[in-house]
């Protein structure tokens, strides 16, 4: 069975208070999908979010309702998702297991599932977020999560402004990996995922030497963390203006891209970039800006 991740922009597109011209062929197309079971949706953390800062009601209450009509998959945290690639990429190559060996599960079913995933040892209590994506955007407007986001978010294009910088000096060299020693450091959990028992340092740094001597041949196996590394090098790369929305397009768009059979969005540009780093990460994922295409 397919996937098709449905980007927000779309979702207000044919949804929300100002719809476009073809959003009565594209919910209709929506319900066709849902009824010949070929293909399930998928939505991420960031549906929820967008759908909570959207301005007007209408908009919101709209998107609430297509969203919960086609009855989606959520997307599962993508650092998580790397974890459990980088585990089974190591396993039985690299002398030392520090971590339990687990299937890779990009989607979850329940948006409280989902959320149970982006839990760390800073942040271990998750928001209650119910077992609905209402819920789980009424969350996003009570609580101070969104405005923790939306303060991380406004933060984003200076920061890629700085790594244009760096690319375009030669700080970064075009052939220099973006994803490095303390990017994967940082990556790796410091306990085990079962019985909480620590990971030493030293063992972490072992796996990360071993991984950043076959850094290639890691990515032709570990397609969600080539997605990242693709897509932050297409932003940095790039002549674009940078926008604050894109930190929610790299959120979502490196798990939906190495892991979806298609993503939908309005977002010409969103489109190019995505369509661009399937094409290097040999991904088959389709990026479409009409469900009837589908």
């Amino acid at each position: 069975m397919g996937t098709v991740y449905l980007d927000q922009n779309f979702v207000s597109d044919v949804a929300g208070s100002t719809r476009s011209a073809d959003a009565g062929v594209e919910r209709a197309r929506a319900a066709e999908i849902v009824r010949a079971g070929d293909h399930r949706f998928a939505v991420s953390v960031w549906n929820m979010y967008e759908t909570a800062r959207a301005a007007e009601e209408g908009t919101r209450d709209g998107c609430i309702e297509f969203i919960s009509t086609v009855g989606p998959l959520y997307c599962v945290n993508p650092r998580l998702v790397q974890v459990q690639e980088i585990v089974r990429y190591a396993a039985g190559r690299h002398a030392d297991e520090p971590y339990r060996l687990e299937e890779v599960r990009p989607f979850c079913d329940t948006p409280a599932q989902m959320w149970a995933t982006f839990t760390s040892a800073g942040r271990p209590a998750t928001p209650f977020v119910g077992e609905s994506f209402r819920d789980g955007v009424e969350m996003f407007i009570r609580s101070d999560l969104r405005l923790e986001l939306d303060a991380a978010l406004d933060e984003g294009p200076a920061a890629a402004a700085d790594g244009r910088r760096a690319y375009a000096e030669g700080v970064v060299e075009r052939d220099e990996q973006l994803i490095d020693r303390q990017w994967l450091l940082e990556l790796l959990p410091e306990r085990h995922q079962v019985d909480g028992s620590w990971i030493d340092l030293p063992r972490r740094e072992a796996l990360v030497d071993f991984l950043l001597e076959r850094m290639d041949d890691v990515y032709e196996h570990c397609t969600t963390l080539h997605a990242e590394e693709q897509i932050y090098r297409h932003r940095i790369a790039g002549q674009r203006r940078l926008r604050r929305s894109d930190g929610v397009d790299i959120q979502f768009g490196v798990l939906a891209i190495a892991h979806c059979d298609v993503i939908v969005t309005s977002d010409r540009a969103l489109q190019e970039m995505l369509t661009a780093v399937a094409e290097r990460i040999g991904s088959p994922c389709r990026v479409l800006s009409r469900l009837s295409d589908v």
